[in-house]
């Protein structure tokens, strides 16, 4: 597989996640392109933080294939050109120059830096790049949808060939606790193990 498809299928596979916390929070018609909200989900505080943060770190894998991708632009046209077309989407990145460091430091290896010092949330924000608010975050997210269609679009061939060398049986089996009741229940166990006084 030649790099660029191999680039094609990575950035592809970045959006289509990031399309799965998108749709937790709006209902997007892909014929129009219209987004129409889901209150009750929007408010919830606890799903917002947890898939705010999960789509930071899918911005960030994004932008770093995202480079990858750029550099092909050395040698084929059709990808400088591809760059030109997504500027204005790509362009909103460009103000959260400290992305990457709240990936790193915060969520994919919190609370640590480099060194192995600890980090708080504070000391990686307080320069007010990277983005903190969900309508943001969201709004970084629908930019990728939309730059990796418009790339995929004009680099079908690409595209194409690439996903021709897929393997079509790509099935994981379910591993592990897949019903509330089982759940449920091996909570309880483990929850008597840890505090038996308390369930007694």
């Amino acid at each position: 597989m030649e790099p660029i498809e191999q680039s094609l299928l990575a950035l592809t596979g970045v959006r289509n996640s990031v399309e799965r916390v998108v749709l937790s929070f709006y209902v997007w018609d892909a014929a129009d392109r219209r987004l129409a909200a889901r209150p009750s989900r929007l408010s919830d505080t606890y799903l917002s933080f947890s898939l705010q943060n999960y789509l930071l770190i899918l911005l960030s894998s994004f932008l770093e294939e995202w480079n990858r991708f750029s550099s092909f632009a050395k040698n084929d046209a059709a990808v400088l050109e591809t760059l030109r077309k997504v500027k204005p989407a790509l362009d909103r990145f460009k103000v959260w120059k400290d992305l990457p460091a709240m990936r790193s430091k915060l969520l994919a290896h919190p609370f640590r830096d480099r060194g192995g010092d600890i980090v708080f949330a504070s000391d990686v924000l307080q320069d007010g790049r990277a983005p903190t608010a969900l309508g943001e975050t969201l709004l970084l997210g629908l930019c990728v949808m939309m730059v990796v269609d418009l790339v995929g679009a004009r680099h079908a061939s690409d595209r194409a060939n690439a996903e021709s060398q897929v393997p079509r049986d790509r099935n994981v089996p379910t591993r592990g606790i897949s019903t509330t009741t089982e759940l449920e229940s091996e909570y309880a166990r483990i929850q008597a193990a840890l505090w038996p006084d308390r369930h007694r």
